[in-house]
């Protein structure tokens, strides 16, 4: 994956690009200061999401980054001032975040960006890190996620489970909705991998394969029957 940050220097940019390294540490990170700058970089390199400081490039910020949207590149606007956000997101832009930018708040971000155009990038292959470590792990290999106090265990097709300490809201975002499906508080399973359905005490329980049986809270059971008409 390669980003493109632009404006914020000094200490913002600096800790934004610090910020990313630990997040997406396979990831190439280019940086410019103007948009003359990186109108060339988004001609010459093949850029897959750009993170634009509205309060530092000044009034072409926003036609640069309606721009970028034309050309299916998703932009996050990084900012110390709310003054702008209206007019990003008519432009249609990922992400808005006001500085100091949280990691969880940036995880999402970046989350976002990654789904914005799946034409420009692979849905295939999702990144899940926390402060220490960062795992490559094709979605479709992805079972079923359970949380446990600060933890998220991932159950992995033919590996190990993973051990991260982040939200399970994070672990939501990061695996989307389309092929799973939250159960209850603690877990997320995907769909594919409910073999057997049923109805119980006005709910849902149901076998995971190989992983035993889980049961849909009520608000769960509820937001079930009405994305499939059960």
């Amino acid at each position: 994956m390669e980003l493109l940050v632009i404006g914020g220097r000094g200490a913002a940019r600096g800790e934004l690009v610090q910020a990313l390294q630990l997040l997406l540490p396979s990831s190439h990170l280019l940086e410019t200061d103007d948009i003359a700058h990186a109108r060339e970089t988004i001609l010459t390199r093949k850029v897959d999401g750009v993170f634009l400081d509205l309060c530092d490039v000044g009034s072409g910020g926003l036609e640069f980054a309606r721009e970028l949207r034309s050309l299916h590149i998703p932009v996050v606007v990084t900012t110390s001032s709310e003054d702008y956000a209206v007019e990003a997101f008519e432009v249609d832009v990922t992400d808005y975040l006001l500085r100091p930018v949280e990691p969880g708040r940036l995880m999402r971000a970046v989350a976002k960006m990654r789904k914005t155009d799946v034409a420009r990038q692979s849905a295939d292959v999702v990144a899940f890190s926390d402060q220490v470590h960062c795992w490559l792990v094709p979605v479709e290999d992805v079972i079923l996620a359970e949380s446990e106090g600060s933890y998220v265990t991932l159950h992995v097709r033919g590996r190990k489970p993973i051990v991260l300490c982040r939200s399970l809201k994070e672990i939501e975002v990061l695996l989307g909705d389309r092929d799973f499906v939250r159960v209850n508080r603690s877990q997320i399973v995907r769909l594919q991998m409910l073999v057997a359905i049923r109805r119980e005490d006005g709910g849902f329980s149901a076998e995971v394969a190989d992983r035993g049986k889980v049961v849909f809270s009520r608000r769960q059971a509820q937001a079930f029957r009405q994305r499939f008409g059960v």
